[in-house]
């Protein structure tokens, strides 16, 4: 955190978010992400902190992150920005509650793993409220039927990752024992990137001249199987972005089948 700072002479404990802003870039499969958010928390309460997670080309085997001529593939890049323009930082998943909620009531933490909601078995609970047999779940229904922890009304994702043959649901983000969580359903994802952007524009009070866009791989994968490609390409025309498709995203905590962006005029 010293090194961040050092270059711009500023005091990361009093940063003004106004004009400061930092990029995060994890390594994408240790599940180190939680611990790295909450020490940028710490050593930057002020600060925004926006990115995502490495990945490898859908592969789930190895990822890496640069930073000075070094390489990791256990580590994070992180960069602060002192923004000479108006910027904003914001998120969009396109997900809404069922209205079916759930406490978590056994859980690894660690290795984000779920074994009970409501103290039942989470394949039994979590399959009933999907709408599917337990032997049913796979990665189309985790897809479109994540949970959400909804914090003023905005759901910040955790997606399912895998059933596991102890019984466990592994998520691809970390879920607190006694969490209450929404199962959500999917809404229109092109449809809420475009109006998200100019929600940002508003903010921003002038057009969006570019920035840094990191998508989830799931949403990617979402957009191939419905051909909607080229449609979510086309709600960034004229505008300058740079970005990738992520192993989880990062803005304020770990999220997944989100957008996060950071966007000047």
């Amino acid at each position: 955190m010293h090194a961040l700072a050092r270059g711009l002479d500023v005091d990361l404990k009093t940063a003004d978010p106004r004009r400061f802003v930092g990029i995060t870039l994890v390594e994408g499969l240790r599940r180190n992400e939680e611990e790295c958010n909450e020490a940028l928390g710490d050593g930057a309460p002020l600060l925004s902190f926006v990115g995502g997670s490495a990945g490898d080309d859908a592969e789930f085997a190895k990822t890496r992150v640069f930073a000075d001529g070094e390489e990791s593939d256990n580590g994070a890049a992180l960069l602060l920005l002192d923004a000479a323009v108006p910027f904003v930082v914001g998120k969009t998943c396109s997900f809404e509650p069922t209205g079916v909620r759930f406490t978590v009531t056994k859980a690894n933490v660690a290795e984000r793993i779920v074994y009970e909601l409501d103290g039942e078995p989470v394949a039994t609970a979590y399959a009933r409220a999907a709408g599917v047999e337990p032997s049913r779940l796979d990665a189309s229904v985790f897809m479109t039927h994540p949970v959400g922890l909804m914090v003023d009304g905005a759901p910040w994702i955790r997606s399912p990752q895998q059933l596991l043959p102890d019984g466990g649901l592994r998520f691809y983000c970390r879920i607190e024992q006694g969490m209450t969580v929404d199962l959500m359903r999917s809404t229109p994802l092109v449809d809420d990137t475009r109006r998200a952007l100019g929600r940002w524009a508003e903010e921003l009070g002038a057009p969006i001249a570019g920035g840094l866009a990191f998508n989830c791989i799931l949403r990617r994968l979402e957009l191939d199987a419905t051909g909607q490609g080229a449609a979510f390409r086309a709600c960034f025309e004229g505008m300058e972005m740079a970005g990738f498709h992520t192993y989880g995203e990062s803005w304020l905590a770990h999220i997944n089948q989100t957008l996060t962006t950071f966007l000047c005029a």
